[in-house]
C-alpha cells in the first residue's frame, strides 16, 4: 500500500513579526509576507522543485483533485492561510523539496520571519485522524520542533554602523518617504526593506481592494500610516486597536480529527478539515466586509446624528485627490482571527459590529454551525508603541474569552460574545487587573462592570450587557437630560468613586435628574449610581468622549 508524507508549516512569532513597529505601512506589508508565505511562496516552492500540485495560478486549491487517485499529482494542499499550512505529499523526497525551497525564499524575501516545519510519513492504511492518526502524530513533531528549534540570533552590527528605527538591527539601506507624513530617508534593516517592497505592498493593497471594493467607489482611500487615522489637525490624536477571535474554533478542528479515526476515512477527514478551513476563512473575510458596508452606510445616512457628521467633517483627505480617508484598516484578517486598527472613536461600535456580524455569518453556515466570538479594544495615542497596544488589545480578548467560559463552565456545550476595553491615556504599567485594581477601583467596590457580553446576559451583574452600556452612553451623550450638562457628568465620575451617599450629595446640589435606566427593577441605581458594591455608570462616562455609535438607538 502507498506511504504518504504530511507536511505542516507554521510560522512562528507573528505578532512581533506584524506588529514591532509603528509605521502602518510596515505592519501591512509585514502581514501581507506571513499572508504569501504559506500561500503564493508555498505554490512558487512547489514550482521550482518541479513538484506538481494542486494549487491553481491564483493560488485556489483544486479541491476535486486527490493525491491518492491523481497519478499526476505530487502534492495535495489540504488548508493554508493564517500563518500555516497542511500538505500531503507523495514522498519524503518531494516535500523535503518543497522547504527548502520555501525556506530559501523566506531567507532572502522575509528576513527575520521564522517558520516551523513538520513531517510525518505514513501508511494510507493507517488512519489520518483520531487520537492517534497521523494528524495527531504530525502537530506532536511540530510541537516537539518548536520546543527543540534555536532562536535566531541576528547580527547586532560590526564597527560603526547605522540603526535601524523600526527594528533596532543595523541598517542596510534607505526606505524611501512613504508619503505626505514621511519625506526624508530613513535609515531600516533588511527586514524593514522587505515588508516596504513596492511590488510587495502592491499586492497587499490589491488583496485589500479584492476583500473590500465597495470602499473606493464610495469615495474613500484607505490610509498608508497611522498620523491622523484618528483626530484632527490640532488635537490629539487617538486610534483603537481591535483584535477579535473566534470562540472554540480549535475544538471545531479537534472534532473533525476525532470524528474520522478509521483509515477507510482518511479522504473524507482531509476533505472535512478543508471544508472547515475554507469556511472559517470565508466567515471572517464576510463579517470584516459587512462591518465595513455597516460603517459606511452610517456615514452615508441622511439622518445621522450631529455627532457624526461633525466627525465626517473632521476627516483628513488624500493631497491632490481630496478624496476622505476612510478611517479604519484591516492589518490581520482571513479566519476566525482578525486585527484592525480605525480611530479611537470608531473602536467600540466596530468592535460590537464586527462581533455581531460573526454570529450572523457563521449562523447561516452548514460548516460551521451558530459561532461566537470575543474582542479586545485597546484605545491609545496615535504614537503610542503599537506591539504594545496590540498587546494589549490581545490581553482584552483574551480576558473575555476567559470569562465568558467561567460563566458558562457548567455548561461546556455553550458559548456567547463578549468584548472589552481600556483607554490607554498614559504608559501601562502592569497586567489589565493590577491596572482596574489601580485606576476603576472605589470605596465602594469595582466601578467597571467589563467585560461585557453582546447580548446572552451570562456575565455579572445579569442586568448589563453591550445593548446597555450603548444606551446609557447615548443618553449621557445626547439624551435631553444630559447633553447640556457633559462637564458635570465628567465629574459624577470622579463622585463616584467616593460611594453612593457622595453621587446621591451631588446629584441634589446641582438639581440633576436620576441617572439613566440601567435596569427598572432597581431604583437606587438611577439615584446613587451604586448597586451594592456594584456600580453602573463608570464605563458609558469613561466612554463619553471615544464612543461614536454607528447603529440605530436601541
Amino acid at each position: 500500500m502507498p506511504t504518504y508524507t504530511l507536511t505542516v508549516l507554521d510560522v512562528t512569532g507573528i505578532q512581533d513579526y506584524i506588529f514591532g513597529s509603528n509605521r502602518l505601512s510596515e505592519n501591512v506589508g509585514a502581514s501581507q509576507i506571513v499572508h504569501q508565505a504559506t500561500t503564493t511562496w508555498v505554490r512558487e516552492g512547489m514550482d521550482e522543485a518541479k513538484v506538481r500540485h494542486n494549487l491553481g495560478p491564483d493560488d485556489t486549491i483544486d479541491a476535486l483533485r486527490w493525491l491518492e487517485q491523481d497519478e499526476a499529482l505530487d502534492a495535495e494542499v489540504i488548508l493554508r492561510g493564517g500563518g500555516n499550512a497542511l500538505i500531503l505529499f507523495r514522498t519524503p523526497e518531494f516535500a523535503k523539496a518543497t522547504v527548502g525551497k520555501l525556506t530559501r525564499k523566506l531567507i532572502i524575501d522575509a528576513p527575520g520571519l521564522e517558520i516551523a516545519v513538520a513531517h510525518h510519513t505514513f501508511d494510507w492504511t493507517t488512519p489520518v485522524g483520531g487520537p492517534d492518526g497521523a494528524h495527531h502524530k504530525l502537530y506532536e513533531a511540530l510541537n516537539q520542533t518548536k520546543q527543540q528549534r534555536r532562536g535566531s540570533a541576528p547580527l547586532l552590527g560590526l564597527g560603526v554602523t547605522l540603526e535601524c528605527r523600526s527594528t533596532g538591527l543595523p541598517a542596510v539601506g534607505y526606505a524611501p518617504p512613504q508619503g505626505e507624513d514621511d519625506t526624508t530617508l530613513r535609515p531600516v534593516s533588511a527586514e524593514v526593506l522587505a515588508k516596504l517592497d513596492k511590488t510587495l505592498q502592491t499586492a497587499a493593497q490589491q488583496r485589500l481592494t479584492a476583500l473590500l471594493p465597495e470602499v473606493e467607489p464610495a469615495g474613500y482611500r484607505f490610509r498608508r500610516e497611522f498620523g491622523t487615522l484618528g483626530g484632527t489637525e490640532g488635537e490629539m490624536s487617538y486610534i483603537a486597536v481591535v483584535h477579535a477571535d473566534g470562540n472554540g474554533i480549535g475544538k471545531l478542528f479537534e472534532k473533525v480529527i476525532m470524528g474520522y479515526p478509521e483509515a477507510a476515512q482518511n479522504r473524507a477527514c482531509l476533505n472535512a478539515l478543508r471544508n472547515l478551513s475554507n469556511a472559517v476563512d470565508q466567515a471572517g473575510q464576510d463579517a470584516l466586509r459587512a462591518t465595513i458596508q455597516r460603517m459606511m452606510a452610517a456615514f452615508s445616512a441622511h439622518e445621522a446624528p450631529r455627532e457624526l457628521k461633525d466627525f465626517l467633517q473632521s476627516l483628513h483627505a488624500v493631497p491632490k485627490t481630496r478624496h476622505p480617508i476612510l478611517p479604519f484598516r484591516p492589518i490581520v484578517y482571513g479566519g476566525d482571527d482578525v486585527t484592525f486598527v480605525c480611530d479611537g472613536r470608531l473602536g467600540l461600535a466596530l468592535a460590537a459590529i464586527y462581533l455581531e456580524e460573526w454570529e450572523r455569518v457563521t449562523k447561516v453556515s452548514p460548516t460551521i454551525g451558530a459561532a461566537h466570538a470575543c474582542a479586545g479594544v485597546a484605545i491609545v495615542k496615535s504614537h503610542y508603541p503599537f506591539v504594545r497596544a496590540y498587546t494589549l488589545a490581545g490581553a482584552l480578548c483574551t480576558g473575555a474569552k476567559r470569562a465568558v467560559r467561567e460563566a458558562l463552565r457548567d455548561h461546556p456545550e455553550l458559548s456567547a460574545s463578549a468584548l472589552d476595553w481600556h483607554f490607554a491615556m498614559s504608559g501601562i504599567g502592569g497586567t489589565i487587573k493590577q491596572i482596574r485594581d489601580r485606576e476603576c477601583q472605589g470605596k465602594a467596590g469595582p466601578m467597571h462592570l467589563r467585560p461585557v457580553a453582546l447580548h446572552a446576559p451570562i456575565l455579572k451583574p445579569n442586568w448589563y450587557t453591550w445593548a446597555t452600556f450603548d444606551r446609557v452612553t447615548r443618553d449621557f451623550q445626547s439624551g435631553p437630560d444630559w447633553r447640556a450638562r457633559r462637564n458635570k457628568v465628567k465629574e459624577l465620575r470622579e463622585v463616584l468613586r467616593e460611594g453612593p451617599v457622595a453621587v446621591e450629595r451631588f446629584r441634589r446640589a446641582f438639581t440633576l435628574n436620576k441617572l439613566p435606566v440601567l435596569d427598572a427593577g432597581k431604583a437606587a441605581l438611577q439615584q446613587t449610581g451604586w448597586d451594592g458594591a456594584t456600580c453602573g455608570y463608570f464605563d458609558p462616562i469613561e466612554a463619553l468622549d471615544f464612543y461614536l455609535p454607528l447603529t440605530e438607538k436601541r
